[in-house]
């Protein structure tokens, strides 16, 4: 391929070889044909010129005589001029004289031209770029040059001036004329000398390719042939493996730089010597039995095996050996590829404790762990078995004959969801029912279990975690049941103070009775004391009713409420109580709030109730005494505050205040906060206690705009 690029640049070295020579040759002719040119157009302008100026002279001189009827002398040889000039085609193809005179700032041309249709041209502007050697003329000089003419073409000119008549002539000739003939002349030979060379070079290819051709195949073959060579050295010297030549006998021919790292050898070190410098003592045969099967044309491939290095270290590699052959298929040597294992076998060593300390925790763990694929378990841990049951047995998410029936099918769901990949994870707790191995009772567990999506050995698979909880269930059934009587007797201990009072007035008042009754006093003594009797009779009923309304609340009564409403009659029915206990309340509600779900009433008393509650803790203080309500919008809810400037509430007792019948004030009922509470949990609101402004409590509610737990 190379000869042939030579062999093409050659060629066209020969033909830029002849255009340039033939290029040179008729520049030299144009460039002696131009001069000549010039020299003629020269010689006919200044002789026409000067023949002009003879004839002028003669008519001066001659004037009475010949132009007696010319009042000009100049006018009659112009004329002549003329009118000799009116047959007068030109020279050449575009060769004509021109004369002309300066009239002001023109350019007055005088004959008529055969470019112009035998007419005069019109008149040119003696600044113009036009008439070049005319206004050279006009201005007095005489020369040649190349420039427009009257027409903008470019030609080649002999410019003269006429003295005698102050006018200036020109013999011209179009540039192109002259150029023409060796432009065809430059054009011919330049394609003759092509088409000769074309010629000679395909019958030069003609005979000379298949001699190309071969040679070209041979170049070929052998910058494969060295290339692969090079590549295969490349390859076996940068290998990180030991790559080994040996004869037949053992005998080290060959050593890459991954055998120098491998074995500490250099090449000059062990070339020529035993392979049996590499082989431990032990493993000797199984060096000679490796070299019986080459010589026997077998390999040995991915044998795991040791050698020993030149400081005495012993290696672990696996070895590689295949038979050399010469052309004729003899087996001539031996190569041998040895890779180091070592790093391998301590990692598979380090794996394989890693595996067992794993499976030590998976084993003892007091969680129970299964593997389940395609619907099937495919490990259990011990825990697990003890848990559930022996295998073979199905997954409890595919055979729910065992799971409590309000379980099961969020236990069905959980499985749906993380089989088809839905959750990654998700967590349960549920009840089964399993049979004690002691004896036939079936006693109830409950099991918390994650199960999580993962991929196994690469299929999908689900992890299963399970613990049992059922001793922690059954202590946080304890610990409510516990709460639950603690706050019964704390409510029975709290009715009983409130109703005590009323009955022992009672007990009095029916004793004061009895005695006025045996001294038969008056009747206005015995309807005073009958009305006390039904004052503490009243005051027992307000208690019991206090705790049927906590305990059987009204259902909540949702329609569209602009929350502002229920605030403002709140803060009315209160200000005049507030203003006698000398107490000040400000309210700061938000103007674009939006309508929400809400029950009125119920927010009236919710206000109401923390509207009492503030003003109760603040009953003690002398002056200062604040209560401010504020609402706003916030994002999908509405926020209300209650802020007071009382002592406020304990971080302590912040969990305390809504329990029923827990109170901190004598005469205290402990209802309110809890009825603020549970009307706020109706409207699916958030309550929060904090620090007001001033010190006191400030109780945050979040109203949701769409309906809360009133949905139905």
């Amino acid at each position: 391929m190379r000869e042939r690029k030579m062999m093409y640049v050659l060629i066209l070295i020969m033909i830029t070889v002849c255009v340039v020579v033939a290029g040179i040759t008729i520049y030299i002719l144009y460039g002696t044909a131009f001069e000549q040119q010039r020299e003629q157009l020269m010689a006919t302008a200044q002789s026409q010129a000067r023949l002009i100026e003879a004839v002028v002279k003669f008519d001066v001189l001659h004037q009475e005589k010949y132009n007696h009827h010319y009042a000009d002398p100049a006018d009659a040889p112009l004329s002549h001029i003329i009118d000799a000039h009116k047959y007068y085609v030109g020279f050449g193809k575009t060769g004509e004289f021109t004369l002309a005179r300066r009239d002001g700032g023109n350019i007055v041309f005088l004959l008529k031209h055969r470019h112009y249709s035998f007419k005069k041209p019109e008149p040119i502007r003696f600044d113009s770029n036009l008439a070049e050697p005319m206004r050279l003329a006009l201005s007095g000089k005489s020369g040649t040059t190349v420039g427009l003419d009257y027409r903008g073409v470019t030609v080649l000119a002999a410019y003269e001036p006429v003295a005698e008549l102050n006018l200036g002539i020109v013999a011209k000739i179009d540039l192109y004329e002259i150029r023409a003939p060796f432009v065809k002349a430059g054009t011919i030979t330049g394609v003759l000398s092509v088409l000769v060379v074309a010629a000679s070079v395909l019958l030069f290819l003609h005979l000379s390719n298949p001699i190309i051709r071969t040679l070209e195949d041979r170049t070929l073959e052998l910058e494969k042939i060295n290339k692969a060579l090079k590549r295969l050295s490349l390859i076996v010297e940068s290998s990180d493996d030991a790559i080994i030549s040996k004869t037949l006998d053992g005998i080290i021919v060959s050593w890459n730089n991954g055998a120098k790292k491998l074995y500490g050898y250099t090449e000059m070190e062990v070339k020529g010597k035993s392979m049996s410098i590499l082989v431990p003592p032990n493993r000797l045969d199984e060096m000679l039995g490796i070299l019986k099967k080459i010589k026997r044309g077998e390999s040995v491939n991915h044998y795991e095996t040791t050698r020993q290095s030149k400081d005495g270290s012993i290696v672990d590699i696996f070895l590689t050996s295949s038979p050399i052959k010469n052309e004729q298929g003899e087996i001539v040597g031996v190569s041998t590829i040895a890779r180091d294992i070592t790093d391998h076998k301590i990692a598979e060593k380090a794996l394989q404790e890693s595996e067992q300390r794993f499976r030590n925790l998976v084993e003892n763990s007091l969680i129970g762990i299964c593997i389940i694929q395609n619907n099937r378990i495919i490990y259990q841990n011990p825990e697990q078995e003890r848990l559930l049951g022996p295998l073979p047995r199905d997954p409890i998410f595919a055979n729910l004959k065992n799971v409590h029936p309000d379980d099961a099918e969020k236990l069905r769901q959980l499985y749906k969801a993380v089989a088809s990949g839905q959750v990654q994870a998700q967590d349960i707790d549920f009840r089964i029912f399993h049979p004690n191995t002691t004896d036939s009772r079936v006693t109830m567990k409950w099991i918390q279990c994650r199960a999580s999506f993962i991929k196994y050995r690469g299929e999908e698979t689900i992890l299963a975690n399970m613990l049992d909880v059922t001793r922690s269930k059954e202590l946080q059934r304890l610990v409510r049941i516990q709460d639950k009587m603690f706050s019964l007797g704390r409510v029975a201990a709290s009715i009983a103070h409130e109703i005590r009072n009323p009955l022992s007035g009672i007990n009095i008042y029916l004793n004061a009775l009895e005695k006025i009754y045996d001294k038969r006093e008056s009747l206005e003594k015995v309807k005073e004391i009958l009305g006390k009797i039904q004052s503490a009779s009243i005051k027992i009923e307000s208690v019991i009713r206090r705790v049927m309304d906590f305990s059987k609340p009204s259902e909540p009564k949702f329609v569209l409420t602009d929350m502002n409403k229920p605030i403002k009659e709140a803060v009315n029915l209160s200000e005049a109580t507030l203003r006698k206990k000398g107490i000040q309340i400000e309210k700061a509600l938000a103007s674009d709030l939006p309508l929400c779900q809400a029950d009125p009433n119920l927010i009236e008393q919710l206000i109401l109730n923390l509207i009492h509650n503030a003003s109760e803790a603040m009953q003690d203080m002398g002056e200062g005494k604040k209560i401010e309500i504020t609402s706003s919008m916030g994002k999908n809810c509405i926020f209300v505050t209650v802020c007071d400037s009382g002592p406020g509430v304990p971080l302590a007792m912040k969990d305390q205040v809504f329990d029923p019948f827990y109170s901190t004030k004598n005469g205290g009922t402990g209802i309110g906060l809890s009825i603020v509470q549970r009307i706020i949990i109706d409207h699916g609101g958030l309550l929060d206690i904090s620090a007001s402004r001033w010190g006191g409590a400030e109780f945050r509610i979040e109203f949701p705009i769409e309906k809360g737990i009133g949905d139905s």
